[in-house]
């Protein structure tokens, strides 16, 4: 693995925009100008190393749901500010196969010996469509003629396919009014790879959602229970 010096592209500012990244450069304080999406170097990794690092995130990931389990089976859940009610429905999503859409690992590696943890991501993991997307555009701008080890898409998308048996058929994707763009582009995002994997989505806010008293469920604005056994389309009893 090395770090190799490069020359941005001409005009990448507005190539990466037109990718869905307004956020591509932060302004400091001071006036100065510090690019979020940096294109003045990159990291060149082998395919042993690529593989490596593949086998020890699903290593990671899987010692991850083992650990979630272990806690929700015998922890001391309040701990972690778990009402003792929750633990039951949640360890019910963790019986056959973890229902996980995507994390980010932060790791810590320099090419030789073991990968150290930092962190793994898996409430708000950042940096998904520049991971996804932005990384295989910048790579078929500037070296098409060699590869990356890049299917973060792809899996999305099987992701999606493999997990609507659980989701009723329709997914509900929202967020804040007041997010930052990240979390709002992330959303999009993440709807846009559900639709391409054929699930019927719906996009809404945080702020509207609905709460029915009368079934005593969260709804959308058509009165759809936001859930995942119910078939596209079906609203709340007597509406």
């Amino acid at each position: 693995m090395r770090r190799e010096p490069r020359s941005p592209r001409p005009g990448w500012e507005q190539t990466v925009l037109q990718s869905g990244l307004p956020f591509h450069t932060e302004t400091l304080p001071d006036g100065s100008r510090l690019p979020c999406w940096n294109e003045s170097a990159a990291y060149v990794l082998t395919s042993h190393e690529v593989d490596y690092l593949e086998d020890v995130t699903e290593e990671l990931h899987a010692m991850c749901v083992a650990a979630a389990r272990h806690v929700l089976e015998k922890g001391d859940v309040e701990r972690l500010g778990i009402a003792p009610r929750w633990a039951r429905p949640m360890l019910e999503t963790l019986e056959n196969e973890s229902p996980s859409v995507y994390g980010r690992f932060d790791l810590a590696w320099d090419g030789t010996g073991d990968a150290k943890l930092y962190e793994y991501n898996g409430d708000v993991p950042a940096a998904l469509l520049e991971a996804a997307v932005l990384q295989w555009q910048w790579l078929e701008d500037v070296h098409p003629d060699r590869d990356q080890f890049n299917t973060i898409h792809e899996r999305l998308v099987q992701t999606w396919q493999r997990l609507a048996p659980r989701l009723g058929g329709q997914v509900h994707f929202a967020h804040s009014v007041d997010e930052p763009d990240e979390d709002i582009i992330t959303t999009a995002y993440l709807r846009d790879t559900a639709a391409e994997a054929g699930l019927p989505t719906v996009g809404l806010t945080m702020e509207e959602i609905g709460w029915h008293s009368g079934i005593r469920r969260f709804v959308d604005l058509s009165d759809v229970p936001i859930d995942s056994n119910r078939r596209p389309g079906t609203r709340v009893p007597g509406e």
